[in-house]
């Protein structure tokens, strides 16, 4: 679809042209609560302190310049024919609305009247609410605004007067012109199959590539440029284009944000500039605040705002390329850090202060955190854990290896304790015989092995519990004094292999943890190194986890995160 203009247009704007609906789009189908929705909405805009400063966007219209001096009307009736009822509704009580626009549905009018004049006239017209079910979702959307109106009359008199001056100058609609030449039917087709949905992004691009917008600092006339302009343009698509093919990199886009991604991830760039919350309910701030830069006339240009746009993304793909920044922002954003006052830092001290920077955060995280008292079930527990095995690659000078943060984040990881508690008990009879089924491979005593056989057959009187706990102890639990939910025990595991391995014993859990990273599951690096018994010197016994192996462990824990404990 080539936008031949994309502007913003205030209500009072729209006053006076005519709007053509045509017969390939449904009829009107808005209901009350859509109705309220949207009155509601502009009325708190009006009544805060931002609506003299700022304005109300509704969603984008598109439409198509006809050789009649109309439009034709291609996305967006709903809300434009819904704006046409509330401005006949203000006309009626108050003198500040000057006109309307006309709206014609070209496949229903019939013998009484034409929906033009119908619209025109819904106060006196309302009894042919029955002719067609489009007169009838109009009419009973036209009562809902009559409605609300005299409701909030009761609290606010002048609600009309308040409410008229806000919907004709505050709030305006998204403007999307289409060539003369193109196929409407198709563009409403392609819109409505989501092929190419009005995005956020998609706005903004226009509004970047729109030949009005180029002008040059200080231009007071702001004459259009043209060979200047028709290079910028290039140089956007181009950037733009390169982009979104970089940004569809999962570990790319993973590094930088803890959200799923959205349809269009370059407007997560966009965003960072203009500092939009993430609990802004506005879909459109972003496109909307460029917008008014250049409406209010700001002698910021768009190549120079395209150079900041292009400054925030090369921070990022710095970072992502350079495997300590990688890693440590990486931790930090993990931890929710704000990345947008990451950029602003970046830019006003130099690389070794930086680090330092980074350094000091994650510090921060580790405050009062005493490693060895600490124990499931505190949250701090998954950071720590999460930090040593992106440290422990962090040392590996020689290597190139790098974190996965994609994967931490999509497959959900969570901790797993090494050696099982007796919380972790399957209760149900199927599963306790395949546990001990499991479990049976891997059992050295003789005693044991005969107990667990003979509970398999169905031959022995022995309580599960019993036998469960003997067979933990022999595979690790040697002290009733060690205390199983410490970081000695605990390690990261993504949530699938969590829950399927949960009550494993040692060596059933170590040999499907390595048979799944065989398979591609990723599997973290000190998770590994816990299983393969890389921490204990004494590799004699491959099935226990024991008082050895757990000291061990957590020795590494303190000495990689040492640069980080105070």
């Amino acid at each position: 679809m080539k936008a031949t203009g994309i502007e913003t247009k205030s209500i009072s704007e729209l006053l006076g042209n005519s709007f053509l609906i045509p017969s390939y789009q449904r009829g009107y189908r808005w209901t009350g609560i859509q109705v309220r929705d949207l009155l509601n909405d502009i009325w708190r805009f009006a009544t805060t302190d931002h609506a003299s400063s700022s304005w109300y966007c509704l969603q984008p219209i598109v439409v198509k310049p006809t050789p009649f001096s109309t439009y034709e009307l291609i996305d967006g009736q709903q809300r434009l024919t819904t704006t046409h009822l509330i401005l006949h509704h203000l006309r009626r009580h108050t003198d500040s609305i000057p006109g309307s626009f006309g709206i014609d549905y070209t496949t229903r009018n019939n013998s009484s009247t034409s929906s033009k004049d119908f619209l025109e006239n819904i106060d006196e017209r309302c009894d042919l609410y029955k002719t067609n079910i489009d007169y009838y979702h109009i009419s009973s959307s036209y009562q809902e605004i009559v409605n609300w109106f005299s409701e909030e009359s009761k609290s606010c008199d002048t609600v009309h007067e308040v409410f008229a001056s806000v919907f004709l100058n505050r709030t305006k609609v998204i403007w999307y012109s289409v060539s003369i030449e193109e196929d409407a039917i198709e563009i409403f087709t392609r819109l409505n199959m989501g092929k190419i949905p009005l995005t956020n992004a998609e706005l903004i691009k226009a509004l970047f590539l729109s030949s009005s917008n180029q002008k040059s600092a200080g231009d007071d006339t702001q004459k259009r440029i043209d060979s200047k302009s028709s290079r910028i343009q290039v140089e956007i698509s181009r950037d733009w284009e390169e982009m979104e093919c970089e940004l569809e990199d999962n570990e790319l886009w993973y590094f930088m944000s803890n959200v799923f991604p959205p349809e269009t991830r370059i407007d997560f760039i966009f965003d960072l500039l203009t500092g939009k919350s993430s609990k802004e309910p506005d879909a459109y701030y972003t496109f909307r605040r460029f917008s008014e830069e250049w409406d209010r006339g700001d002698r910021i240009t768009v190549a120079e705002r395209w150079i900041e746009i292009k400054r925030y993304y090369q921070t990022i793909r710095d970072w992502y390329f350079d495997r300590e920044y990688y890693h440590k922002i990486g931790f930090l954003i993990c931890d929710n850090e704000d990345i947008r006052e990451l950029i602003r830092q970046w830019q006003e001290i130099s690389k070794p202060e930086f680090i330092e920077l980074l350094n000091a955060k994650i510090s921060s995280r580790l405050a009062k955190v005493d490693l060895e008292a600490i124990e499931y079930g505190d949250r701090r527990i998954k950071m720590i854990l999460l930090l040593h095995n992106i440290q422990t690659l962090l040392n590996q000078k020689e290597g190139d290896t790098r974190f996965s943060f994609a994967r931490y984040k999509r497959e959900r990881w969570d901790i797993e304790h090494i050696h099982a508690t007796n919380e972790d008990m399957p209760t149900n009879e199927r599963h306790q015989l395949d546990w001990l089924t499991e479990a049976l491979e891997f059992i050295e005593d003789d005693a044991l092995k005969i107990h667990a056989e003979e509970y398999v057959a169905g031959s022995s009187e022995e309580p599960f519990v019993e036998l469960y706990q003997s067979i933990l102890s022999h595979f690790g639990k040697t002290d009733q004094n060690e205390d199983i939910n410490d970081l000695q025990n605990l390690v990261l595991l993504n949530a699938h292999t969590n829950r399927s391995y949960k009550n494993g014993i040692f060596p059933v859990k170590r040999k499907r943890i390595l048979e799944e990273e065989r398979c591609g599951t990723f599997v973290p690096p000190c998770t590994k190194n816990v299983f393969l018994k890389y921490y204990n010197d004494n590799i004699s016994q491959m099935t226990f986890w024991g008082k050895a192996d757990r000291e061990s462990y957590f020795r590494d824990i303190q000495e990689v995160l040492q640069l980080y404990l105070r």
